[in-house]
């Protein structure tokens, strides 16, 4: 009997501990996950904003970038909207990461084919 308790005992640290080893980098990669999702949200919204009337789209936001940054990609032809205004809408919306944006020139022509 003694051998019972004292091997359900052990039985149930062991369990705990793998439990608790577990958790750890769930919780980590679960918080990472949702600061990530946040980010992407809110500098989506923000962007289609900052390009609304201009020549340019947004084509991706990277969360997930080697160098910790944001990335906007936007692609497109003419002048940018203001940076600085850009900077100040996403200002607090990054959780301390700068800000990358990658413009791609592009132009757009349509061909009457038909005619």
């Amino acid at each position: 009997m003694k051998h019972s308790v004292k091997a359900r005992r052990k039985a149930i640290a062991i369990a705990l501990a793998a439990i608790i080893l577990i958790m750890i980098p769930l919780s980590l990669t679960s918080y990472a996950l949702v600061v990530n999702n946040t980010i992407k949200a809110r500098i989506y919204s923000l962007s289609q904003e900052w390009l609304a009337g201009s020549n340019y789209r947004l084509v991706a936001v990277n969360t997930e970038t080697a160098d910790h940054t944001v990335g906007l990609v936007i692609l497109g032809e003419g002048d940018l909207p203001p940076l600085d205004l850009l900077e100040e809408q996403v200002r607090g919306q990054t959780f301390g990461r700068p800000l990358r944006v990658e413009t791609i020139q592009s132009s757009s022509y349509i061909l009457h084919a038909d005619q």
